[in-house]
């Protein structure tokens, strides 16, 4: 005679089954803490020590001489389109956002080796078919407006300079 398993509900078939699944795999892995070691002590960071980045305001053409390619283009455009560097990075969507950010990402293309995942990445990880969105559209933008025209030929000299 073999022994059948019957079950009043399918609540009590999921609650059997994780039971059995606990007896064998034992109880799950507890989170892992960081505690820091005893030498270390949290201090407060002096204003002075605080990085210029961080701060949110406007940026000047000056304070970007440090930085890697991408992200100076970045903020270039920024400071010419009067737009935050976060904003540009967000997932907002608004026509003062997006014109600033698909020329970023055009600039960033035409004027670095970088491939369009990782300039993908550098904007707020976004996937590289968007890149390459922006890309197209700015090429074909470029065609029939001469303000866009003009506002990447004084892009690309600042960032070349």
């Amino acid at each position: 005679m073999t022994a059948a398993l019957e079950f009043q509900s399918s609540t009590e078939m999921r609650r059997r089954y994780s039971d059995a699944k606990a007896k064998l795999w034992g109880p799950p892995p507890r989170p892992r803490r960081f505690i820091a070691p005893p030498t270390v002590k949290a201090q407060p960071t002096p204003p002075d020590a605080i990085d210029v980045r961080i701060k949110r305001r406007p940026c000047r053409k000056d304070d970007v001489a440090f930085l890697s390619e991408i992200k100076r283009i970045q903020w270039l455009v920024c400071h010419y389109y009067q737009v935050d560097r976060l904003e540009l990075l967000s997932a907002r969507r608004h026509a003062q956002i997006i014109k600033p950010r698909h020329v970023a990402m055009y600039l960033s293309k035409t004027l670095t080796l970088k491939s369009l995942p990782e300039i993908g990445r550098r904007f707020g990880g976004r996937d590289h078919t968007t890149v390459l969105s922006a890309v197209r559209r700015i090429t074909a933008r470029l065609k029939t407006d001469e303000v866009l025209a003009n506002d990447i030929q004084t892009l690309t000299e600042w960032v070349r300079a």
